[in-house]
């Protein structure tokens, strides 16, 4: 699910760039509807299992959306004629490499939030935790409004300017 919602994103970054990418966007809309509909439809019917069939639910659709995916970046893949696979080790240590501390902020964080948990964990009482753990989505979606007003409203000057401009300029 997390895989499928970090493609998302990125399908909405490039899709605002991008306009031959707006038919994903639509794919991500349906997949997103479809998620507070049944949502909506377990909350009626007061289904006592409701997480865990909103879960069974997201994981189905995400399944959906990265087989769709899949299948227009290949045929985007072939109409353009781009030769992404098969990858040579040689080309992985070579990215490696250049993006090494943009990697190693990535597993520091990995590492951070783990231990996060496992400390939070050990010291807390499970209702504290629930209580943490509360808090913790709450700012996630504060956090998530933030990128959508900020960040996102940038997204398409940033990645207009790197399609039109000098790497000086922007």
């Amino acid at each position: 699910i997390l895989f499928v919602e970090h493609i998302s994103t990125q399908i909405y970054n490039i899709s605002v760039v991008f306009n031959r990418y707006i038919d994903l966007m639509k794919i991500v809309i349906i997949k997103n509807i479809a998620l507070i509909s049944l949502t909506i439809y377990l909350i009626i019917e007061k289904e006592t299992n409701s997480l865990k069939l909103i879960i069974i639910g997201w994981f189905v659709l995400s399944i959906f959306q990265l087989i769709i995916c899949w299948f227009y970046f290949n045929n985007q893949q072939k109409k353009f004629r781009l030769k992404i696979l098969p990858i040579k080790v040689k080309e992985v240590f070579s990215q490696f490499n250049l993006s090494k501390i943009h990697f190693l902020i990535g597993l520091v964080a990995i590492v951070w939030i783990q231990l996060d948990r496992i400390v939070v964990g050990l010291w807390f009482s499970p209702e504290r935790m629930g209580v943490y753990y509360r808090h913790v989505a709450l700012i996630g979606i504060l956090y998530q409004i933030f990128n959508i007003v900020s960040y996102n409203r940038l997204i398409p000057l940033v990645y207009g300017s790197a399609k039109n401009q000098a790497y000086s300029f922007i």
